[in-house]
């Protein structure tokens, strides 16, 4: 007879806001626990965990000032809940940044999500509820150089892993992201019903290409014979998009086509 359990979830959600007085700046933050205790159930079909409970919590803590802001998270996963990525564990800082703001310029250091365009191309996000994170660490720059023109560059590695610390991917990320609202750049165009946006977007990775071997059936001369072929994988894969975006009153069409050279993996069997 199978072991099966029933699940009992407790969980605080809680925010907070503090504003200093005079110059002292701001402080804002919120904290989420979740904890859960398994139990033996005859109507489920699942085996109860050898620590019989799970337990996610994470605080969020932000300072701003002026132009700038900072911020950590204090993650912990004692062990995670059921269902959430076996590799998340222990507890320690998952998420740590700085952005600093100067007229049309805009610095961010440390973590931060973004995407360029619809996120095709270019996605750092969480998904809390699903255990996913893949957070930029590293640098952005935003800047906004002409009234409806704005550029955008990242540097840095994705969030891969968490265990008592964030853990990156091996892979750096580089790219640049424009937009142009054509409404806001052309002063004839500002009154105009349709309104018109385009952007163009470009992202490259580097990692350190490995020697993958594949043995298996190969066809030479009509015979079939076994060998061993070597794939060296490429170090740097680039790709490119454009879009556009028209609005006319209540009808919006959108549109963007990406480009992605050759990226041989793991998830498409390294062809």
């Amino acid at each position: 007879m199978r072991t099966k359990f029933a699940v009992f979830v407790g969980s605080l959600c809680a925010a907070f806001t503090t504003f200093g007085q005079g110059s002292e700046g701001h402080v804002s933050g919120n904290t989420q626990v979740i904890w859960q205790q398994y139990f033996e159930d005859e109507a489920i079909d699942a085996e109860v965990p050898p620590e019989k409970a799970g337990f996610n919590a994470f605080g969020n803590i932000n300072y701003s000032k002026g132009n700038f802001t900072a911020g950590i998270r204090y993650e912990s996963y004692l062990s995670p809940l059921l269902g959430y990525p076996g590799r998340f564990n222990g507890t320690g800082l998952g998420y740590r940044y700085a952005q600093y703001t100067l007229n049309n310029l805009d610095v961010t250091v440390g973590n931060f999500y973004d995407q360029f365009g619809s996120g095709m191309i270019f996605r750092a996000y969480e998904e809390r509820n699903l255990g996913l994170d893949n957070a930029m660490d590293g640098f952005r720059v935003s800047w906004n150089p002409l009234n409806g023109v704005y550029v955008k560059g990242i540097y840095g590695r994705q969030r891969f892993d968490f265990d008592s610390r964030l853990i990156n991917g091996a892979g750096i990320v580089r790219g640049m992201d424009t937009e142009v609202s054509l409404n806001d750049l052309f002063p004839s165009l500002a009154e105009k019903k349709t309104k018109v946006t385009i952007g163009g977007s470009f992202v490259s990775r580097f990692q350190e290409g490995d020697l993958i071997q594949k043995s298996g059936p190969v066809n030479v001369d009509g015979a079939v014979v076994d060998t061993t072929l070597f794939l060296r994988l490429p170090q740097n894969v680039a790709s490119g998009a454009g879009r556009i975006n028209v609005i006319h009153g209540g009808f919006n069409v959108y549109g963007e086509y990406v480009y992605k050279i050759n990226d041989p993996n793991a998830d498409n069997g390294n062809t």
